[in-house]
């Protein structure tokens, strides 16, 4: 679905989302238009522990990687969820704490936000 929505909206070549496993350290997205403008993201298929937070364990890897987008730099920067509650939870408690230009984006509903 992440590559579905910046295929959509980039001119960007094909790339393989396969290729990299799940668990493997570094962004889960990082490809280049055809202008060569930098898109990074992070996908999370979190479910969230309750229905308005995370546990403790989702709570750190959320900041984890949402500090890997904030570090890297690059001209597009997306964190992309598949669920609503996820979506809700980071917009109103995470994303409101830092910009740094990372558009949150829930691929199922279409919901999308940026501070």
């Amino acid at each position: 679905m992440a590559k579905r929505y910046l295929i959509d909206r980039f001119k960007i070549a094909s790339f393989d989302t396969a290729t990299k496993s799940q668990s493997a350290k570094g962004l889960d997205i990082d490809v280049y238009t055809e202008k060569g403008e930098k898109i990074i993201a992070e996908v999370k298929t979190t479910e969230p522990l309750k229905k308005d937070s995370f546990g403790a364990n989702q709570k750190e890897a959320i900041k984890k990687d949402i500090n890997k987008l904030l570090q890297e730099p690059a001209d597009y920067k997306f964190m992309f969820v598949t669920e609503f509650n996820t979506f809700w939870i980071l917009k109103e408690k995470y994303f409101q704490l830092s910009s740094g230009g990372i558009k949150l984006v829930d691929l199922v509903k279409g919901n999308e936000y940026c501070k």
